[in-house]
C-alpha cells in the first residue's frame, strides 16, 4: 500500500452525519473543526438560497427592508458545503469559509439583539414568577383535555415512553387548507 492510500475498513459502516476526523494542514488541525457542530446540512444552504431568491421573499424584502438582500452567501455557502462533504471534510478551506460564514450571521443576530433599546435585560427572573394563574384561567383549565391528560401522566396511567399509548393525539401531517 501506497502512502496515499488509505486503509478500507470493511467492518464499519459510514454514517453520513457523523463528526469526520479532524483535517489536518501540514500537520495542524484546523481550529474550524471545533465550530463544525454550527454547520447546517447542505440541504439547508440550497434550500435558504432559492427562498432568498424566490419572488415572493423579494417582495417581502423590498416591503420590509426597502431593497433586496444580497443571496449570493447562501450559494458560496452550499457550494462549499458540496465540497466539503464531497472531499469527506478534509477541505480546510471550504470548512473554514462555512464556519466564518455562520459565525457571521450569529454575530449579526446577536448585535441586533443586543442594540435593543425597547427591553430592558434581567439577570434573574422576577420574585413573582411562580405565583398562583389568576382564577379565570384556573378555572377554564379544569374541565380541559390538557388537565385530563396531565392527570393521567401524573398518576401513571399514560406513559410517554410508550408512544402507542398517544398516537392518536400525534400529528399525522394531514392538513386542511383554505385558500
Amino acid at each position: 500500500m501506497s502512502g496515499t492510500e488509505k486503509p478500507v475498513n470493511s467492518d464499519k459502516k459510514e454514517v453520513k452525519n457523523a463528526a469526520p476526523a479532524p483535517a489536518t494542514v501540514a500537520g495542524k488541525e484546523s481550529k474550524a473543526r471545533e465550530y463544525i457542530w454550527m454547520l447546517r446540512p447542505c440541504k439547508k444552504y440550497n434550500v435558504e438560497y432559492v427562498d432568498c431568491k424566490s419572488l415572493k421573499d423579494r417582495f417581502h424584502q423590498y416591503w420590509v427592508e426597502g431593497s433586496f438582500r444580497d443571496c449570493e452567501q447562501w450559494k458560496t455557502d452550499y457550494d462549499n458545503c458540496l465540497k466539503l462533504e464531497e472531499s469527506k471534510y478534509e477541505d480546510t478551506s471550504a470548512l473554514e469559509a462555512l464556519v466564518e460564514s455562520e459565525k457571521a450571521r450569529i454575530r449579526t443576530r446577536i448585535k441586533n439583539h443586543l442594540a435593543n433599546d425597547v427591553w430592558e435585560h434581567r439577570d434573574s427572573p422576577p420574585e413573582d414568577w411562580a405565583k398562583e394563574l389568576p382564577a379565570h384561567i384556573t378555572q377554564s383549565y379544569e374541565g380541559s383535555f390538557l388537565k385530563y391528560k396531565a392527570d393521567e401522566i401524573r398518576s401513571g396511567e399514560l406513559s410517554l415512553d410508550n408512544p402507542d399509548e398517544y398516537k392518536e393525539f400525534v400529528f399525522t401531517g394531514k392538513r386542511c387548507t383554505i385558500l
